[in-house]
């Protein structure tokens, strides 16, 4: 028997603002916890851990009657979700209700509704007497028949296939002086005979249940990267201190733009050490950069693993409100497949590079974060154009502009016949995304031939406006890298 899952959701920083997550257009969808940034829950609906600890487990924390009327209020307890929640790191989230019992649909007053008395509200008791009435700062229905987000009804509903998420923000109050909490809802229609539950879990996003690698590399026995070449798992490395900035790259494309800068500006860069690329966008040509490292050329022998790690920022002016683009990564396309609208066969080639998305809300005086991910063409994908995948692990791939990160990317190829090619990245040492399940190739001839540090608008649709990012400290190498050493 389903449950009626109301799962207070753990939000970290990095891909909400303020800490919560969206309930707007691009926003929470059946499949994202954020469709702007494709960020996947785990398993389709959400994903929530029970009172024994279990991911998507049945043991409710707290349940209550669902109404059979409209106009009735729903009053369940979480007080002992919140008592959970003081013990955790990663914040107070949201709701995730299903309806549990005889065929029916409820729908409940939601934040949007014009009848203020009847949104929903957590009544919370404090220590000293106090109490508080907090408004949600998200509610949306889960609703697996569409994959759009839903948010900014005036309902939110209820029945054996649609969950709910709602969020309130709990930054204000000292968790440890919270003595109840009761959640208030209240019915505005009901279709059918719900004479059901609804139970109480609380929610994890992917990866928050992993504990941090703390895993060393390459990069930790070399301060600033200072010859970290004389490795022997580097391929190559660079800092792009001596021009011209493709020295030791096999290929430059003439219409990059692309230059050398050491000096900070009012784009909020700022140098990491010394020199650092600048790449460029601008209204005229989709390609900021096309820079490749060659593996049959430069060692002849093409590997079929490889780490990438590279320092990334993003100016102030990226704002990508148009469409989303390539970003660096890995490929094998032999100049056949795999790239360019031309699907991967097995037999004619592959590539994973990194990607970002389209940003919706753009905000020239306050920027929102950038969702990279990965733009995969691999056999099992559908159509002819690349799969996006955002990084929706941990700290995610949503990044602040005018910062650095590291980020990392590995690829090992499949065994001829399975499944189990592998894509990971992280950023900053920690893991972000993973698939273990991949095939790129289906005969032998198919390696990793090149590290593809391309930086590419669309699609076809030209950039909005001059924007531009900064890359530097590059490694190439057969083991995990990490962070530098500062």
């Amino acid at each position: 028997m389903l449950l009626m899952a109301v799962a207070l959701q753990l939000v970290p920083q990095a891909y909400a603002e303020g800490g919560r997550l969206s309930d707007g257009p691009e926003g929470i969808t059946c499949d994202f916890f954020s469709a702007e940034g494709r960020l996947a829950w785990a398993r389709r609906g959400g994903d929530w851990i029970d009172a024994s600890g279990k991911l998507h487990g049945d043991g409710a924390l707290s349940t209550g009657m669902a109404p059979g009327t409209a106009g009735q209020v729903t009053e369940l307890d979480v007080s002992t979700l919140l008592e959970t929640m003081r013990k955790r790191s990663d914040g107070f989230g949201g709701l995730i209700l299903h309806y549990v019992g005889p065929s029916g649909t409820l729908a409940y007053h939601s934040r949007e509704s014009q009848d203020l008395q009847a949104r929903p509200a957590l009544e919370v008791v404090l220590t000293d007497g106090r109490r508080m009435t907090l408004a949600p700062v998200a509610d949306t229905v889960l609703d697996c028949s569409t994959r759009r987000a839903l948010g900014r009804n005036d309902t939110f509903k209820l029945s054996d296939n649609q969950r709910a998420f709602i969020e309130f923000d709990l930054a204000s109050v000292d968790m440890g002086k919270i003595t109840s909490a009761i959640l208030r809802l209240t019915t505005q229609r009901v279709w059918g005979n719900p004479k059901g539950e609804v139970a109480v879990f609380m929610a994890a996003l992917p990866g928050s249940d992993r504990v941090s690698e703390n895993r060393r590399g390459i990069a930790e026995a070399y301060p600033g990267d200072r010859n970290i070449q004389s490795h022997p798992a580097v391929f190559f490395a660079t800092g792009f201190e001596q021009p011209p900035f493709s020295r030791g790259w096999t290929v430059l494309a003439k219409k990059s733009l692309a230059e050398l800068v050491n000096s900070a500006d009012e784009n909020g860069f700022t140098p990491l050490l010394g020199n650092a690329l600048k790449v460029s966008l601008n209204p005229r040509q989709n390609l900021g950069l096309d820079l490749r490292y060659d593996f049959a050329k430069e060692l002849a022998r093409e590997p079929t693993e490889a780490y990438m790690r590279y320092y990334l920022m993003f100016g102030k002016n990226w704002q990508p409100d148009v469409d989303g683009g390539k970003l660096p990564g890995f490929a094998g396309t032999y100049n056949q497949g795999g790239w360019g609208l031309r699907a991967s066969d097995g037999t004619n080639g592959w590539s994973a590079r990194g990607a970002f998305a389209r940003q919706h809300s753009s905000n020239s005086l306050a920027p929102s974060p950038v969702a990279i991910g990965s733009y995969v063409y691999h056999v099992d994908s559908e159509g002819k154009s690349g799969t996006f995948w955002g990084w929706n692990l941990g700290p995610t791939g949503m990044l602040d502009t005018a910062r650095w990160y590291a980020v990392e990317q590995y690829v090992r190829m499949n065994t001829l016949g399975k499944n189990d090619g592998v894509f990971r990245a992280w950023i900053d040492g920690e893991l972000v995304f993973e698939r273990t399940d991949l095939r790129f190739r289906d005969v032998d001839t198919l390696k990793i031939e090149t590290a593809w540090f391309n930086v590419y608008h669309g699609g076809t649709a030209k950039p909005p406006r001059e924007m531009s990012l900064y890359i530097d400290n590059v490694v190439i190498a057969s083991e995990y890298i990490g962070p530098m050493a500062r």
